[in-house]
C-alpha cells in the first residue's frame, strides 16, 4: 500500500469500492512455479515485505493474527514456512487466491474525480488491489480512497458513496420520447481516475456520462454496458502508460455486478457517532415516528445520496434491526452490511488501532471473501443451468453432459473447503460480523439453494450413467448370449445328428447357412467347418464380454483419471 503510515487510517472518511467479475481459466496466465509473475503490466505480486515498519507487513501481520490457518492462506503470506509450503507441494497448484497491487509510484499521483455541474470531489488514491481466486475464475478489483478534506460534510460523503459506486449510467433520461442529455441521472457527470505531475494532469481516465447519452448507439450494446473506462485500464495495466484508449471490454472477463461497485466506507462523524450511541433508542418500535437521526442513519448505511430510500419509519427500524451490528454502539462505533455495502460510522477520536484499522484490514477482507463467496455461487448456478440446457428435449443428460456435471461437482466441493468458509476466526466480534455478512449478502440462502441444486443434478447424472453403462452392457450380453445359443445349437445338432442319423443324411447345417462350405461338401468337411464356427462364435462371444469389461473401466475410472491427468 502507498502512502505514509497512518495516512489512511487517520482519513475523515475511506471509500473501497469493490468491481467483482468473473474470467476465463486461461485469461491470467500463472507459472505455477512462481506464482509471483504478475497478471498484466503494473500489477505486483502481493508478497509480504521484508521491512517490518511497512504498511502492508502491518496489514498483513494484522490479517495473519485475526484469521484462522484456511483464511490466512486467503489474504496473506504471513505464517510458518510449514503453511507456506503446503500450497506449494510436489505438485504446484495455484493457491486459492492470488493478490496484487497496483504500481504504487503510479497510486501515489492518482485521485479519484467525482464531478458535477455543480460540485467536484476530488478523493487521494490509497491503493488499487487485484484479489483473484484463480481455480474458481472469480476476480474483485479493490479501489481504496480517502477523503481527508475537512470541509467535506456528512451530505457531501453520502453523494461520495452513492456517485462514487455507480460506473454505468443506470437509465438513458428522455423528454417528450426523445433521449435527452440533460434530464436527470443517478450517476455522477463525470467519474474517474486522474494521474497529475507537477500539478499538471498527465492521464485522465474520467467517464463522461453525459457525452456518453448524446453518442449513444442503442445497436451498440458493448459500449452501451461497459463500465467507466478506469475498470478495464486498471484491469489491463494501461493507466500509467500513457495509453488512454477506453477499452469496452476485455477478452475473457465477464463483470458480475450492476451498475454499481460493492462500496466499504468508514464515516468518522461526531453527530453519527452520537446517534450511534442512542441506536436502541432510535430502533424501539414504540418510537415508530419520523426521526432525522435514523433518517441520517439509514440514508448513510445505505448509501443514499440524501434522503433514505425508505422513509416509513416503521420500516426503517425493522430494516436497520437487521443490518447493524451494535456492539460498540454504548462508545459511538456501529457497524451495518447490506447486500452492496459494509459501513463503519464512528468518532473522529476513535482509536485508530482498535477501530479504524481492524476495519480497515480484518473486516474490509471479509466483504471480499463473502462477495468472492456469493459471485461464485451465481457462476456454479449458471454452469450448472449451461451443462443440462437441451436435457429436457432428450429426457436425459448424455455422456458429454454427464462428465461435465461430474467435473463441476467436484469443483463445488473444492469449493467448499477453500472459499466457503464457516468460520474464519475465533474472535467473537469476528465470527458475528461474518456471519452478519454472510446473511445481508444472501450467500447462506444461496449456498442452501445452490447445494441443493448441484445434488439433484448430480445424482440424475449418476442415474443418467449407470442406466447409459447398464444399456450398453445389456447389448453386449444379449450379444453374448445369442452367440452362445447358436454355438450351443450348432454343437446339439451335429452331435445328434452323428449318433442317431446316417452320414449320408447329415445336413449342411449352419455350416452351409454361413456360407463356409457348399451342399456338396464331404462330411468331414461340414463337420470340420461346423467345428471352425463353433469355435469363432465363442471367440466372439469372450470378446465381447472382454469389451463389456473394458467399457465399465473406461466409464467408472480411467476416463476421469486421463481427463486429471490432462487438464
Amino acid at each position: 500500500m502507498s502512502g505514509e503510515h497512518d495516512t489512511y487510517v487517520k482519513a475523515s472518511s475511506t471509500h473501497t469500492f469493490l468491481w467483482p467479475f468473473t474470467f476465463e481459466s486461461d485469461f491470467f496466465s500463472f507459472d505455477k512455479e512462481n506464482p509471483q509473475k504478475t497478471p498484466a503490466r503494473k500489477w505486483h505480486y502481493d508478497d509480504v515485505p521484508k521491512s517490518e515498519t511497512s504498511e502492508r507487513f502491518l496489514d498483513a501481520y494484522m490479517v495473519a493474527q485475526y484469521f484462522n490457518a484456511q483464511a490466512r492462506k486467503i489474504f496473506t503470506d504471513v505464517g510458518s514456512a510449514e503453511e507456506k509450503n503446503k500450497a506449494w507441494d510436489k505438485k504446484p497448484k495455484i493457491p486459492s487466491c492470488l493478490r496484487f497491487f497496483y504500481d504504487e509510484s503510479d497510486v501515489t499521483k492518482m485521485s479519484y474525480l467525482i464531478k458535477n455541474t455543480d460540485i467536484t470531489y476530488e478523493l487521494k488514491l490509497h491503493s488499487v488491489r487485484l484479489f483473484l481466486f484463480v481455480p474458481f475464475s472469480i476476480g474483485i478489483l479493490a479501489i481504496d480512497a480517502m477523503n481527508d478534506n475537512q470541509a467535506y460534510k456528512l451530505s457531501d460523503i453520502k453523494l461520495i458513496n452513492d456517485q462514487g459506486r455507480r460506473i454505468r449510467l443506470p437509465f438513458i433520461p428522455r423528454k417528450n420520447g426523445a433521449v435527452d442529455d440533460d434530464g436527470f441521472i443517478m450517476c455522477a457527470e463525470n467519474l474517474g481516475v486522474v494521474l497529475r505531475e507537477n500539478g499538471q494532469d498527465v492521464e485522465r481516465w474520467v467517464q463522461d456520462f453525459r457525452a456518453d447519452i448524446k453518442n449513444i448507439d442503442p445497436r451498440n450494446s458493448q459500449e452501451l454496458f461497459a463500465p467507466a473506462s478506469f475498470i478495464y485500464g486498471f484491469l489491463s495495466g494501461q493507466i500509467g502508460t500513457g495509453n488512454q484508449k477506453r477499452l469496452y471490454s476485455m477478452d475473457g472477463v465477464t463483470p458480475a455486478s450492476d451498475d454499481r461497485m460493492f462500496l466499504v466506507s468508514m464515516i468518522k462523524d461526531e453527530n453519527l457517532s452520537d446517534s450511534g450511541k442512542r441506536i436502541n433508542i432510535l430502533l424501539e418500535k414504540k418510537r415508530a415516528t419520523k426521526s432525522l437521526e435514523r433518517d441520517d442513519i439509514y440514508s448513510v448505511v445505505f448509501a443514499d445520496p440524501n434522503d433514505p430510500s425508505c422513509v416509513d419509519p416503521a420500516m426503517q427500524s425493522e430494516i436497520l434491526r437487521k443490518v447493524i451490528y451494535r456492539r460498540w454502539s454504548d462508545v459511538g462505533t456501529l457497524y451495518a452490511t447490506t447486500n452492496l455495502s459494509c459501513m463503519c460510522l464512528t468518532s473522529p477520536s476513535a482509536p485508530l488501532d482498535i477501530v479504524c484499522r481492524p476495519f480497515l484490514t480484518e473486516y474490509t477482507a471479509m466483504v471480499i471473501l463473502v462477495l468472492a463467496q456469493r459471485v461464485s455461487i451465481e457462476k456454479f448456478a449458471q454452469e450448472a443451468a449451461d451443462v443440462v440446457r437441451g436435457a429436457e428435449q432428450k429426457g436425459t443428460l448424455d455422456d458429454e453432459q454427464i462428465t461435465e456435471m461430474m467435473e463441476l461437482h467436484e469443483r463445488y466441493v473444492t469449493w467448499q473447503n477453500q472459499i466457503n468458509l464457516f468460520e474464519i476466526t475465533d474472535q467473537e466480534q469476528g465470527v458475528e460480523m461474518y456471519a452478519l455478512m454472510r446473511k445481508q449478502m444472501g450467500v447462506e440462502g444461496r449456498v442452501k439453494a445452490l447445494a441443493g441444486q448441484l445434488d439433484d443434478m448430480y445424482a440424475i447424472a449418476n442415474v443418467d450413467q449407470n442406466t447409459n453403462t447398464n444399456d450398453i452392457v445389456a447389448w453386449f450380453a444379449i450379444i453374448a448370449i445369442f452367440m452362445n445359443l447358436a454355438s450351443f445349437v450348432l454343437e446339439l445338432t451335429e452331435t445328434g445328428k452323428q449318433i442317431f442319423v446316417p452320414e449320408e443324411e447329415i445336413p449342411t447345417g449352419l455350416a452351409e447357412f454361413f456360407g463356409l462350405i457348399n451342399s456338396g461338401a464331404t462330411v468331414e468337411t461340414k463337420y470340420a467347418a461346423t467345428a471352425n464356427l463353433m469355435a469363432l462364435l465363442q471367440g466372439l462371444s469372450i470378446l465381447i464380454a472382454v469389451l463389456a469389461i473394458v467399457y465399465l473401466c473406461w466409464v467408472k475410472f480411467l476416463k476421469k483419471l486421463l481427463m486429471k491427468l490432462f487438464k
